[in-house]
């Protein structure tokens, strides 16, 4: 079996980054946006947490701020509680791809 996720979206809050000293991690809450539109013709989006460790939290808490544009490559983990009706869902980083900037996005649109 195969547990892969990949994700496309932007960085929805400030990079919480944390450094010990056996550990460098760093948590992002990223907003993708549904393929499709709502009864009220809007796109819907889901907001995921996603852990990264090592060399990819450092070069994401140092490159990449909220409303960037990213990619995600890892693995989800998680589990439904039935009793309660309640998801809880991880996604851990394995790979992270900077796609867009807002500065990057002016500059296009010129």
């Amino acid at each position: 079996m195969v547990n892969q996720i990949v994700l496309v979206g932007r960085i929805a809050e400030p990079i919480e980054f944390i450094e010990t000293d056996d550990s460098k991690k760093c948590t992002i809450l990223i907003g993708v946006t549904q393929p499709y539109k709502n009864k009220d013709g809007e796109y819907d989006v889901d907001y995921l947490r996603c852990d990264l460790t090592g060399n990819v939290a450092i070069n994401t808490a140092e490159y990449c701020k909220e409303g960037d544009l990213i990619g995600i490559k890892g693995r989800i983990s998680g589990s439904l509680n039935n009793d309660e009706n309640t998801k809880n869902i991880k996604v851990y980083g394995d790979r992270v791809t900077f796609l867009a900037t807002p500065e990057k996005r002016k500059q296009m649109e010129r």
